[in-house]
């Protein structure tokens, strides 16, 4: 590579010619090396944002495997993160998690949440998990045909809230 002084940089190739020499070419690869600083720049910070969110978050794809997924989500769900890097499919990853759900239907609720991440609208709720935790949870289609899914822990407000109530009645 050659960097000139007005910001430039050249890329020289040296190709053998037929009947003897060298031909030089030279490309300017300028925008494309700025290019892919401000996309690996994107991607770093993208994933820093990611990784440092106090909302679990994981995206699931089309094929139902999973995509992306941030440290908290596993914190939250106490899944080893090495797991979630191996695009694990969503199934896997529900039944890891069954030991919060206890006293439901396990094959109907998986079969339901499945079916939400199929139905791609907008959808958010509530529920109590079997260790006193509450999470709020919301789905959000992609335009890649995946779906992102978020966890709120409102654990503490929840518990505030209720007594509270209990102390006003």
């Amino acid at each position: 590579f050659f960097y000139l002084p007005d910001g430039k940089i050249l890329r020289m190739l040296a190709i053998p010619h037929a009947l003897g020499g060298l031909l030089f070419a030279y490309e300017d690869v300028t925008d494309r090396l700025a290019l892919e600083r401000s996309y690996n720049t994107l991607i770093a910070v993208q994933t820093e944002t990611l990784d440092n969110l106090n909302e679990a978050v994981v995206v699931v794809g089309e094929d139902g495997r999973i995509k992306l997924s941030n440290p908290t989500f596993a914190a939250m769900w106490k899944l080893r993160q090495n797991l979630l890097d191996a695009s694990s499919h969503v199934r896997d990853i529900l039944d890891l998690c069954r030991s919060y759900f206890v006293g439901v239907d396990w094959e109907e609720f998986k079969r339901n949440f499945i079916s939400q991440l199929q139905q791609r609208n907008l959808q958010q709720g509530r529920f109590e998990r079997s260790d006193g935790s509450v999470l709020d949870w919301r789905m959000v289609p992609l335009p890649d045909g995946g779906t992102l899914v978020t966890y709120t822990d409102v654990t503490d407000s929840t518990v505030v809230e209720r007594s509270l109530r209990e102390k006003y009645e």
